[in-house]
């Protein structure tokens, strides 16, 4: 039996206050994440895949701003498989424990102070079980930054 784990696109956001200024700045970096269940062992229902190398975030907030925060959130609303993200490394920021991605935004990273850009890693894990069957799942996740 083959499983087919998600496959994600990241898309960054930049938000804008009531003025001209953007409020905060946030931008994905690395590009696409693919990750793949290709075997299963009989016996074994969990089949976990973590991608922790090949994205990131880079963000900061502006100085007049309060505390920001960032969010994620998927734009596949039934997906087969389920897929986590989780910041680490994280160099401004407390980072929220492992989240499942849905279609509402979910808090990732709390109480942002820096003025300078940081960044941090993201560790995606894709959670096949033998039961979900063979499938594709395409994901795009947008990461939102706002004010606390």
């Amino acid at each position: 039996m083959r499983h087919m784990g998600p496959s994600l696109l990241a898309a960054g956001l930049l938000m804008s206050s009531t003025g001209a200024a953007p409020a905060a700045v946030l931008t994905v970096e690395g590009g696409d994440v693919s990750l793949l269940v290709s075997s299963a062992t009989a016996g074994q229902e969990l089949v976990p895949v973590v991608d922790q190398s090949s994205s990131g975030l880079k963000y900061r907030r502006l100085s007049a701003d309060p505390t920001v925060k960032v969010t994620a959130a998927t734009d596949l609303a039934s997906p087969l498989f389920t897929l986590k993200v989780e910041a680490v490394e994280v160099g401004d920021g407390n980072p929220t424990t492992e989240i499942t991605l849905g279609t509402t935004a979910q808090d990732l990273i709390t109480n942002i102070t820096t003025v300078t850009f940081v960044t941090s890693c993201l560790r995606y894990t894709s959670v096949a079980l033998l039961s979900d069957g063979v499938g594709t799942d395409a994901h795009t996740v947008t990461y939102t930054i706002v004010a606390e």
